[in-house]
């Protein structure tokens, strides 16, 4: 017999939006557990611009301190999905790729996440 939740309980691999709502949004989170991650980390004396780069088959970038990330496009799979965190730091994340081509329909993308995209054809759309 299946367990159900009730409402406002976190379901493995789900989570209800919005209290009382009927809507259930896939939980992001557990990729950072499921998949290799990056974890990209920034002194207040390193420069703002941090390079990520996708070698050695990286899926998830959890970002524990704000910054501009250069995503290194060379590095990514077509077709493949990416994950963004930020779950440390306060302040300003941007997202933009290395050979200008466009996040999400922008070429710099203002960071809210958790969010999940695909690498197609020089974009992450």
């Amino acid at each position: 017999m299946p367990r159900f939740a009730l409402e406002g309980e976190t379901v493995t691999g789900v989570k209800l939006a919005s209290p009382g709502g009927n809507t259930v949004n896939e939980d992001l989170t557990r990729y950072l557990y499921q998949l290799p991650t990056l974890a990209v980390k920034r002194a207040s004396s390193d420069p703002q611009t941090k390079n990520i780069s996708f070698s050695g088959n990286i899926r998830c970038v959890n970002f524990l301190s704000p910054c501009v990330a250069i995503l290194q496009t060379a590095t990514m799979v077509n077709n493949a999905s990416y994950f963004f965190f930020q779950t440390g730091g306060i302040g300003v994340l941007t997202l933009q790729l290395d050979n200008s081509g466009l996040i999400n329909e922008v070429s710099v993308y203002p960071f809210s996440g958790p969010v999940q995209f695909q690498f197609i054809g020089g974009n992450l759309v």
